[in-house]
């Protein structure tokens, strides 16, 4: 999914791959990566994805 987001885009800009098992967001350029992933079913209870920062 990453790999059809970043060509549709000419391999470059932000990407996020949400699925049931990993969620993925990444972006930026050499020396200004940024990106986060995790495994929904991880989080502990009373936690959602908005408050991981």
């Amino acid at each position: 999914a990453m790999l059809a987001q970043r060509a549709a885009r000419g391999g470059r800009g932000q990407v996020s791959v949400q699925d049931s098992g990993l969620v993925v967001h990444s972006g930026g350029h050499m020396g200004a990566f940024s990106g986060s992933a995790y495994l929904p079913q991880s989080l502990p209870a009373g936690v959602s994805a908005s408050d991981i920062q």
